[in-house]
């Protein structure tokens, strides 16, 4: 992000054609949506209360209490994690649920009665559609903590919080699509690995 848009652009092209360079003369196609308050998710970390970025090739954690690229209704969630009281450490992942966030917090730490109360209060009036606290291995749930949203073929796709699914969703359609477009004509043979949540498996299964 210290490069000017048309310099950050230029660079991740060169690394895909880079990628695709043993697999022929496949030429990588620029699709640009926002560059700012685009990502839909996000993996955090908490220290004792303090919660933010992992600094760069460091366990030590640049507190955050908002992000540039993150979509406003899950930016305005950073102050309400810092402000639940969690003790100890761990880490927080941010989704959406249908335009709504969700938000799954893992941890070794014994939390307090106050943090449990203050999740149920999040979930019940202040706009989360659901939380989820993991305490090894145990899990406390309030709402409905599934990360939910619109797939390629307009049907819903829902999956639990903490997998890997495309982070920039005003882009999953053209990615899907060009990729069921790499594997036509139909009857090609495809074998999909790391799937997801199934952003491309919807187009290529068909």
């Amino acid at each position: 992000m210290h490069l000017k848009l048309p310099a950050q652009r230029a660079f991740k092209v060169a690394r895909v054609a880079r990628a695709l360079a043993p697999f022929g003369d496949r030429e990588p196609r620029l699709v640009t949506g926002r560059a700012l308050a685009y990502r839909g998710r996000a993996r955090l970390a908490w220290r004792e209360g303090v919660v933010g970025y992992r600094a760069a090739r460091r366990r030590s954690l640049v507190e955050a209490s908002d992000c540039a690229v993150l979509l406003p209704v899950l930016e305005a969630t950073l102050p309400r994690l810092g402000a639940l009281g969690l003790v100890g450490e761990g880490e927080a992942h941010l989704a959406l649920r249908e335009g709504r966030p969700v938000v799954q917090l893992r941890t070794h730490a014994a939390q307090p009665p106050a943090v449990y109360a203050a999740l149920e209060a999040a979930v019940g009036a202040e706009g989360l559609a659901g939380a989820e606290l993991h305490i090894a291995g145990t899990a406390a749930t309030f709402g409905q903590p599934e990360e939910r949203r619109a797939g390629p073929d307009g049907e819903p796709l829902t999956a639990p919080l903490g997998g890997f699914a495309q982070a920039h969703a005003e882009l999953e359609p053209q990615l899907a699509r060009a990729v069921v477009d790499a594997a036509e004509p139909a009857g090609r043979r495809v074998l999909e690995l790391f799937a997801g949540h199934g952003l491309l498996t919807v187009g290529l299964a068909a």
